[in-house]
């Protein structure tokens, strides 16, 4: 589920580029940055309601992608707005993708749920103190 550096360096350039190109407001990068951590918030419940003992392998990792593409989304939104927070939601969200990589790959989720759990939890506390930081 890791991307590859390289796409990671070349999305980080593109969003760049596009924000230089800009000419939106801080209160409109707030915003976004804003609606992003909506979608992340959305992202992470489904998250959480797909772990569950039992629960199909391949609908947990899609949802964790899901979930992956809207932290991705606010850590470029909220980049230079709350960047110590962002740097928390960034490594609360490794140890996820960590405990998605790790579960064995059989048909259904058993060990490793509560972990699991726990862990979208604490991505969800990185991000509401993102919230917090960009006074959403």
């Amino acid at each position: 589920m890791r991307r590859p550096r390289l796409v990671v360096v070349l999305l980080s350039l593109v969003a760049l580029l596009l924000a230089q190109c800009s000419t939106g407001t801080p209160e409109a990068a707030t915003t976004r940055a804003c609606e992003r951590a909506e979608d992340l918030a959305a992202a992470l419940a489904s998250l959480d309601e797909t772990i569950g003992e039992g629960a199909p392998l391949a609908d947990v990792q899609d949802a964790a992608r899901r979930a992956e593409d809207a932290q991705g989304a606010l850590d470029d939104a909220a980049e230079d707005l709350a960047r110590e927070r962002v740097d928390a939601l960034d490594a609360a969200w490794e140890r996820v993708d960590d405990g998605v990589d790790a579960l064995a790959d059989d048909a259904a989720v058993t060990a490793g749920a509560d972990r699991l759990r726990e862990d979208v939890a604490a991505v969800e506390d990185a991000r509401a103190d993102v919230v917090a930081e960009l006074g959403c």
